[in-house]
């Protein structure tokens, strides 16, 4: 029986090759990146209710001063899309001024 001259080599991808430890690790952590809001879907279940009372108008005055000071935090889906975690106020807020991000 003869033996099969077809090897098995695996090469290191090209990427990977120019990369540092510090590059891989930080390739891990979290981002801030700017996300279309119609691809943010709210949490399922999401335990507390979004109120245009006081503190949402407060929100709102803050937020025309300052901008937005905390990012809302979502997490991918396997979809695509993302889940909102929290900034369900912001995202309430953006969807009532008609912005797009």
């Amino acid at each position: 029986m003869a033996r099969s001259r077809e090897a098995k080599i695996e090469l290191t991808a090209y990427d990977d090759l120019f990369q540092t430890d510090e590059s891989r690790e930080k390739a891990k952590l979290s981002k801030i990146r700017d996300i279309p809001i119609s691809e943010i879907d709210e949490f399922p279940d999401h335990p507390f209710k979004v109120l245009m009372d006081e503190d949402m108008e407060q929100l709102v005055e803050s937020i025309k001063r300052n901008g937005v000071m905390t990012p809302a935090t979502v997490r991918l889906k396997e979809d695509g899309r993302y889940e909102l975690i929290s900034g369900h106020r912001q995202k309430r807020l953006v969807n009532l001024r008609g912005l797009k991000r």
